[in-house]
């Protein structure tokens, strides 16, 4: 399973690939370390439109700096344990599809498990699935229900 710091690590090398991150995932997905360093990615992509990837140095020295010194050495952690990979954005947007489909497939066993568990909701969650399964399968890039 691809991990969200693989996703990340895609994104630093990768333009193409951090704008299939944001198309098919929200901050929401990811943990507070990964939304953190996501924005960082997110910034630096703003500021020079032409940038095809991130200086990994430079994004590091970023987002430190921002960090308060009681979390910058969780962060840092975080950060130096990203992958160095190269970009391939179609193995990126099947990597965030695989992300996406295991997060909502532990939604779903979650929310079926529960004795009480809402119908509506658990319908809500097999469609999603469904749908994540046959972009992963067909290998297409759009969802609908992205935020």
């Amino acid at each position: 399973m691809t991990s969200e710091q693989d996703i990340l690590a895609a994104a630093i090398v990768d333009r193409h690939a951090y704008d299939m991150l944001r198309l098919h995932m929200g901050f929401q997905e990811l943990s507070p370390l990964g939304q953190h360093w996501l924005k960082h990615i997110e910034e630096y992509y703003e500021r020079d439109e032409a940038a095809g990837s991130c200086d990994r140095k430079l994004l590091r020295t970023l987002g430190l700096q921002s960090a308060s010194a009681q979390h910058e050495e969780t962060l840092a952690g975080f950060y130096d344990g990203l992958p160095i990979i190269g970009g391939s954005p179609s193995n990126v947007v099947a990597a965030i599809l695989e992300y996406q489909r295991n997060q909502v497939g532990l939604q779903l066993a979650a929310c079926i498990s529960n004795p009480d568990h809402d119908t509506e909701r658990a319908e809500e969650l097999v469609a999603q699935y469904q749908e994540l399964l046959l972009a992963t399968e067909s290998g297409a890039h759009q969802l609908r229900y992205v935020d």
